[in-house]
């Protein structure tokens, strides 16, 4: 009996900017091509430590079915989990994911891959827009009162707030 080889590959960003992003990461397993002819190799478990059991997901994209790979051959899918990647400037999120596979004859192969993502700093900005009511005020004078409104228009989400630190007019 030869011992089976298997590779994964996982990709994704590099980056996202601080306050969240939605993130997909894409796997390639592939058995290895000096595989013996007659010793498919059959996906039997696909743990990723942050992402959990990727298996049930791996096996949805192939129709339901097992994920039985021929020497050479490989299968591709693709996750995106609900919810967004929140990450400070300079923070990063690593996480690894490991395949198991067995030839027919239950001898298991093992790879693993990982995969580091980094925040980036979020572009600030602000708009200002100041109104005043009455509009109008007869020559003798009036009263009239201000209201501004501030909206942060930057690039960083709600987790990444700006502070105003002054208001002068």
């Amino acid at each position: 009996n030869a011992q089976p080889s298997v590779t994964i590959v996982k990709t994704g960003p590099s980056s996202v900017v601080e306050g969240g992003a939605d993130v997909t990461w894409d796997f390639v397993i592939t058995a290895s091509a000096l595989n013996a002819v007659t010793d498919p190799v059959t996906v039997t478990s696909l743990l990723d430590d942050k992402l959990g059991d990727l298996l049930p997901l791996a096996q949805a994209a192939n129709g339901g079915n097992p994920i039985v790979l021929a020497p050479g051959q490989s299968f591709s899918f693709s996750v995106n989990p609900a919810g967004l990647l929140v990450l400070n400037s300079g923070e990063s999120y690593t996480n690894t994911v490991t395949v198991t596979v067995r030839d027919d004859e239950g001898t298991p192969a093992t790879d693993d891959a990982t995969h580091t993502i980094t925040g980036t700093n979020a572009t600030p900005g602000i708009k200002l827009l100041k109104d005043v009511d009455p509009k109008t005020v007869p020559e003798s004078g009036g009263i009239v009162t201000y209201s501004y409104t501030l909206t942060n228009i930057g690039t960083a989400a709600v987790s990444d707030p700006l502070k105003l630190l002054s208001l002068m007019d």
